[in-house]
């Protein structure tokens, strides 16, 4: 059968050429009464499945990779460590299982050729999208990873990003420090940040101190005069930040950890197998099993990729904390 006969057959059922093919393999994950009455539209069509040598063809499975982009960003979400190493154990779950992947990258309000076209089965989702973004081509399952925003309609898998940032506060708290301030990237297409200030907020309020939350778009000099201000440590909401903010510390003259604790979310320590492209310091962190997330949503794209289609889901994927070199004893406690 020709992918136009399946596209007449998608066009009268009013689903996607991929739901067709699915329900002509009789795909697992396809619920029983689709398959059946596309099935049926299809023989009243005049159906007539493809042989080859009198054997039936088997169609390869397909799914993208869709990487969003900002409309104002120089890089690409693959720049990233992190994307990286979740993209490559997404890449081999797949190949695993004879799975083709279509990586496209696009900027927010493009639509990816794979969801126009309808030419893949379901989709991962990176990078920063909007509700308009994966609100294209509905009855194709879709997957965020890493990254989701407010009142998600995603199936999600992403880090423990509150249990992270609390277990990251409370070790600072042990080691005596009582003015600790939570510096967060100001960034209204995704909802990490505000989980990790939770965390942090948590901790402190069971510690019984009192929460300092900042959020900038942009870090200034004066910015960082007023974060250090009385505080002996700061919770970053990534190690890129954290990064940034140790050499503005750098240049003002205060000393990490000796004249101030920080610790960061990311382990990108870890991350960077080259020793030339390693950080200079190895941060207190928290550090998700990023292959591990790969994994999972691979397998649950590939395996649960009906369910995608109801009520979203968050998938957490684990992680530890890490003591790095960036934080020490408070070396005399501020009054709380």
């Amino acid at each position: 059968m020709s992918q136009l006969s399946q596209r007449k057959i998608a066009e009268a059922m009013g689903v996607s050429v991929m739901t067709v093919s699915r329900a002509l393999r009789d795909h697992p994950d396809l619920a029983v009464e689709t398959t059946a009455r596309i099935v049926k539209m299809a023989r009243e069509m005049g159906y007539t499945s493809p042989k080859a040598d009198g054997v039936e063809k088997t169609a390869t499975r397909r799914v993208s990779v869709i990487a969003y982009e900002r409309s104002d960003s120089k890089f690409s979400a693959f720049d990233s460590d992190i994307q990286r190493a979740i993209f490559l154990a997404l890449q081999r779950e797949c190949q695993d299982n004879g799975v083709e992947t279509v990586i496209e990258l696009a900027k927010s309000g493009q639509i990816p050729k794979s969801l126009e076209n309808q030419s893949v089965e379901s989709a991962f989702i990176f990078g920063r999208y909007t509700h308009d973004d994966v609100a294209v081509a509905p009855d194709i399952p879709k997957l965020a990873i890493s990254s989701y925003i407010a009142d998600n309609p995603l199936w999600h898998v992403v880090a423990d990003n509150a249990t992270g940032s609390r277990l990251v506060t409370e070790y600072l708290i042990s080691q005596g420090h009582r003015r600790i301030a939570f510096l967060g990237d100001k960034d209204p297409l995704t909802e990490l940040y505000q989980q990790r200030a939770d965390g942090y907020t948590i901790a402190m309020i069971r510690a019984g101190l009192i929460p300092d939350v900042r959020y900038q778009e942009v870090l200034e000099y004066y910015d960082v005069a007023s974060l250090i201000d009385g505080n002996s440590a700061v919770v970053v909401s990534s190690d890129s930040s954290a990064f940034g903010l140790i050499t503005m510390l750098d240049q003002l003259g205060v000393s990490v950890p000796d004249d101030l604790s920080l610790a960061g979310f990311d382990n990108l320590y870890e991350l960077c197998h080259s020793n030339h492209l390693k950080p200079r310091m190895e941060l207190t962190t928290y550090g998700p099993d990023w292959s591990l997330m790969g994994k999972i949503a691979a397998r649950t794209l590939l395996f649960r990729s009906q369910d995608l289609q109801g009520p979203p889901v968050r998938i957490t994927v684990p992680g530890r904390l890490v003591v790095g070199k960036s934080s020490a004893r408070a070396k005399i406690s501020p009054k709380s």
